[in-house]
């Protein structure tokens, strides 16, 4: 079939100035190169115009001589997967002696025209035991056999008897080749004695050039060849003898079956035996993974001309993926992707691998009710990762394999794939008759294969990185078991549902679908604007002392974010909360924290009702740990806290406000609030009752929470929210100018309207001129800010749909909020997003320009969902499910 030559790059004069002058705009140059004047405009075009000639020459290569250049690259067209299955071998009665059932038997369905399955390895039935499982697919196996004699010359190719060998899965992808050494093996060499003689063990490689410091080859599954090294201390002695064990696929069919096709093999239908096999029954609790062919050659030229040019390089993510598969220590599956595509902090050019250990299907499960299972998924996946030889070796010699392989300027992080375990509880009615035992095994078989991270059971590389799970989802697949009339009662249980109060809500400062919350101690991160949250540092230490009380995201550097716990520890992520450190020790429960400087610094704000306000520059050059230094106001110390408020000045440095416990008032710094930079705006003992007349007066008002906003003539206002008024005259929201440049704070006036009957103000957020208040009784209040200083009120809509509290009657109180700016050049602008948060309550807004007009959504991820969102590097695994059967009643 004759095909198009592919381009081997598409891009024309228009493009490569567009990303010219994209590239100057990414590296902040000030010359940007769009002024039809500049000169350098006029060379760039030039450039742009001489560079997409040249391109249009490389794509006009002959198909011909491009699949030369492809081949003497090292190019080979992508091997085929075999389909395969999990299945169970179950004897009539438990025998007295082990029961062994060979690799190599085949077994197959009851529908026409059915495919062949062989069991890969030897599976034995244990003494006293009635079943035991294995894996079959449709390869077929070739014993150690001899394939060819050693010539002694460098480079050396083999031709296997067979071709069409498979790439995939696992169990049916390795190659074993062994050399007959006719002295001692190298010791340098992996060896085994055979018969009193040594045989050399060569290792499978990815590359032009095997045998890169030790015995290894290049295979060529699609073409059945082998490669041997070419440097010399590697090629086996001249005469020797070459051995191979291999699988192969009988038939290039369309899923890669012998003898047959698949089509749509669910659980419970490989049931036949083919060979004898006295009393032994077999079936599969999970469905067939379906098999894929090898790639054609036409495919090959169309896509396979840049992997040709790489040879053994990585410049693509799936690059990355392959160089990690095809490792001598290989990944059941591997993920890469550029993590400047999903986080603004991300290096440029900084690439990420996910892995995952390979882990038997066959073993995984409720070891309480599932006979024959050892471990549920997510243990399972942990106890290989730390694995010295399989684990720890596998990250090892990925990250060596694509250090060595990344292009000039690139680098990769190689880490595991994260997977969240979620449990499902169903109940599902069956004929009359059917053993209800049995049937819950193998619905909980089915959803372990449906639910499986890695290949092997539904899906051929394991549950879609970031795929939403949803209760539809479920549904459909718990129909398809075999013997299943109905399903009902669905639902999604997570591992680590959030549950507790929300005690702390921030957003990233450049990233707004990133958000972190604290709740119940332990703190979450979204990516995704609250579709779905994953637990930040995994496995968080369940002692009170750990709780998280406070975070804090820094105003400037995307993904830098602070987290304090009960215990005083306050740890600090530069990666959106991927990985803390340690940054520093309080000696009281940090309850508040803001960072406090405006660039690049890292000084930190810590308060707390137990402690004074202190700072933080973080550990010291040898990684020593600083203890929180109080800072002094010119009035003495400045106190215990109960709110912090921070904004920039607009020349680099940050407004920073706290309010002090015991009717103290506040006290204000226009420097980033360096020791002996604050400023009272208060005296700290003054009369209970508020008069409108004293100048700066605050005192006698408990402040629960502060916001700087602006009005829309550009004046800066700081507000204060106060505890529920107990004294005539007193007022739950108090409203004050700001002058930056003299580094005060003016006269105070209330701000709430007549009659107030929120209660106390537990939190308050701004942006711009509006203001959200989150009160003690009805939930939320918004306000707007006017030229003149004065603050005009609205509630929210009856169905706005806000958290309720015990008795649903009315809404919870709001203790915590977090808003979220977009950025201010987006076409068309859309208004900034809120988060709100209390005791049991996470809430996400819309985007209604009307803030009354706001519809919240409960954004909580609880045990019962209906769907469990993922960020998009991670996955799903399985957990513990609860199924109950019930018999159809007609």
């Amino acid at each position: 079939m004759s095909v198009l030559p592919p381009r081997l790059d598409d891009a024309d004069t228009a493009t490569l100035l567009t990303q010219a002058q994209k590239h100057l705009e990414d590296t902040g140059s000030r010359w940007r190169a769009n002024d039809p004047a500049d000169p350098g405009l006029a060379l760039l075009e030039a450039f742009a115009a001489i560079t997409g000639e040249e391109l249009g020459r490389l794509n006009r290569l002959p198909e011909a001589l491009l699949g030369r250049y492809l081949h003497m690259l090292g190019v080979t067209l992508n091997p085929a997967r075999a389909a395969s299955a999990t299945v169970t071998f179950s004897l009539g009665a438990p025998r007295a002696a082990d029961t062994l059932i060979p690799a190599g038997l085949r077994v197959t369905s009851d529908t026409p025209d059915a495919a062949v399955f062989r069991l890969t390895n030897d599976v034995h039935i244990a003494p006293g035991a009635d079943r035991a499982q294995g894996v079959v697919s449709t390869a077929i196996e070739v014993p150690l056999t001899e394939a060819a004699t050693a010539t002694g010359k460098p480079g050396q190719q083999i031709s296997l008897a067979h071709n069409n060998l498979p790439g995939q899965p696992a169990e049916v992808a390795d190659i074993q080749l062994f050399v007959r050494w006719p002295t001692d093996p190298p010791p340098n060499a992996r060896s085994e004695l055979r018969d009193g003689s040594h045989y050399v063990h060569y290792d499978e490689m990815i590359g032009a050039d095997p045998g890169e410091g030790d015995f290894c080859f290049v295979a060529d599954r699609a073409a059945g060849t082998i490669r041997l090294p070419s440097q010399p201390e590697f090629v086996p002695p001249a005469g020797t003898q070459i051995l191979a064990q291999y699988f192969y696929l009988d038939a290039d069919t369309s899923n890669g079956a012998e003898g047959g096709q698949i089509s749509a093999l669910g659980s419970g239908l490989l049931t036949q035996i083919l060979d004898p096999a006295p009393g032994l029954s077999v079936n599969n609790l999970a469905p067939v993974t379906m098999g894929e062919p090898m790639q054609r050659q036409e495919d090959l030229l169309n896509h396979g001309a840049l992997a040709g040019l790489l040879g053994g390089q990585a410049v693509r993510p799936r690059d990355y993926e392959e160089l990690a598969r095809r490792a001598p220590t290989s990944a059941a599956r591997a993920h890469a992707f550029t993590e400047a595509e999903i986080w603004q902090f991300a290096e440029r050019g900084k690439v990420s691998l996910r892995l995952a250990p390979p882990v038997d299907l066959a073993t995984i499960g409720d070891p309480e009710d599932s006979e024959g299972a050892q471990m549920l998924w997510h243990e399972a996946l942990e106890s290989a990762q730390r694995d010295p030889l399989l684990g720890q070796q596998m990250l090892k010699s990925a990250q060596e394999r694509l250090d060595a392989a990344c292009p000039l300027g690139a680098s990769v992080d190689v880490s595991w794939l994260k997977a969240k375990p979620v449990g499902v509880s169903a109940t599902v009615y069956v004929t009359p008759g059917t053993s209800h035992p049995e049937m819950a095994q193998m619905v909980r078989r089915h959803l372990d294969a449906y639910l499986a991270p890695v290949p092997g059971g539904h899906w051929p590389d394991g549950w879609p990185c970031g795929r939403t799970l949803r209760q539809s989802y479920l549904i459909e697949t718990l129909q398809e078991i075999e013997g299943v009339r109905s399903v009902d009662r669905v639902t999604i249980h997570p591992r680590y549902p959030m549950s507790g109060a929300t005690t702390a809500l921030a957003a990233d400062a450049h990233q707004n679908t990133v958000w972190f919350a604290a709740i119940g101690g332990i703190l979450y991160v979204t990516m995704n604007n609250g579709e779905g949250w994953t637990m930040c540092q995994g496995h968080l230490d369940d002692s009170e002392d750990a709780a998280i009380l406070s975070v804090a995201t820094h105003p400037v550097q995307s993904g830098l974010v602070a987290a304090a716990t009960r215990g005083g520890d306050i740890l600090v992520s530069r990666d959106c909360g991927r990985t803390f450190l340690p940054f520093a020790k309080s000696p009281f429960a940090p309850t508040l924290m803001a960072w406090a400087d405006g660039g690049e610094a890292q000084r930190l704000l810590v308060g707390g009702a137990a402690g004074d306000l202190g700072a933080t520059d973080g550990p010291d050059d040898e990684g020593n740990l600083p203890q929180i230094a109080p800072l002094h106001a010119q009035d003495g110390i400045v106190g215990r806290v109960t709110a912090i408020a921070t904004r920039s000045d607009g020349q680099g440095g940050r407004l920073v406000a706290a309010a002090r416990s015991g009717l103290g008032g506040i006290v204000f710094s226009n420097d980033s609030g360096w020791d002996g930079g604050f400023f009272p705006s208060a005296p700290v003992n003054g009369p209970a009752a508020f008069d409108p007349d004293a100048p700066k007066w605050l005192g006698g008002h408990d402040v629960r929470s502060l916001a700087f906003m602006t009005a829309p003539n550009g004046d800066l206002h700081l507000v204060a929210g106060c505890a529920k008024p107990m004294v005539s005259g007193q007022s739950a929201v108090l409203i004050a100018p700001v002058d930056v440049p003299i580094g005060s704070i003016g006269q105070w006036r209330p701000a709430n309207v007549e009659n107030w009957r929120a209660g106390s103000v537990l939190s308050l957020a701004a942006f711009g001129s509006n203001l959200v208040a989150g009160v003690a009784s009805g939930g939320l209040r918004f306000a707007t800010l006017g030229n003149n200083g004065r603050l005009t009120w609205t509630d929210p809509d009856q169905d706005a749909g806000l958290p309720t509290g015990e008795t649903h009657r009315s809404a919870a109180p709001i203790s915590a909020l977090a808003i979220a700016t977009m950025p201010p050049d987006e076409k068309p602008p859309r208004p900034p997003r809120i988060a709100i948060g209390g005791d049991g309550a996470l809430a996400m807004a819309g985007s209604a320009q009307t803030l009354s007009q706001r519809r919240w959504a409960d954004s909580t991820v609880r045990a019962g969902a209906k769907r469990i969102a993922i960020p998009d590097d991670w996955v799903i695994c399985g957990d513990r499910h609860q199924i109950e059967v019930r018999d159809v009643l007609d």
